[in-house]
C-alpha cells in the first residue's frame, strides 16, 4: 500500500467521523477490519446489538457471506433486516427469474419484462 493510499483512507475516515458527530454529537464512527463472518459474533455480543441493518449484495461471494452472516446473526439473538436491493434499479434475481431464469443485456429487455413497471422512455427518441 503505499502512504498516499494509506493517507486517502486516513483522510476519508477523519472526515466521515467528523460529519457523522456534527450531525450528532453521541454517534462514533468505528472502523473494524475483519472478516464479517469472524467480528460479527463478537460485536453482537459486546455492543448487545439488536438489529442488523445492511444492504444485500448479488454477487455470488456476496451471497454465501451474507447467508453466513444472517445465520449467526439469528443464532445470537439479533433481528436481520436485509434491504432488497440497494446499488440496482431492480432486484437482479427478481429480473433475471422475470425474464425466464436469463439475465438481461440491455436496458430494452429490462423494459420488456412484463414483472417491471415501465421505466421512463429515452430523451434521444
Amino acid at each position: 500500500m503505499s502512504i498516499a493510499l494509506a493517507w486517502d483512507r486516513i483522510a476519508g475516515n477523519f472526515y466521515l467521523s467528523t460529519s457523522i458527530s456534527k450531525l450528532n454529537k453521541k454517534s462514533k464512527l468505528f472502523v473494524i477490519r475483519e472478516a464479517p463472518q469472524t467480528v460479527l459474533p463478537k460485536l453482537f455480543k459486546a455492543w448487545k446489538i439488536t438489529h442488523l441493518v445492511f444492504e444485500r449484495d448479488t454477487d455470488p461471494y456476496a451471497k454465501e457471506r451474507d447467508a453466513k452472516v444472517i445465520d449467526l446473526a439469528r443464532e445470537s439473538g439479533v433481528e436481520v433486516v436485509a434491504t432488497r436491493h440497494g446499488r440496482t434499479l431492480y432486484d437482479p434475481d427478481d429480473l433475471v427469474k422475470a425474464h425466464g431464469g436469463k439475465p438481461t443485456m440491455s436496458i430494452t429487455q429490462v423494459q420488456h419484462v412484463r414483472h417491471f413497471p415501465e421505466l421512463p422512455p429515452s430523451k434521444n427518441r
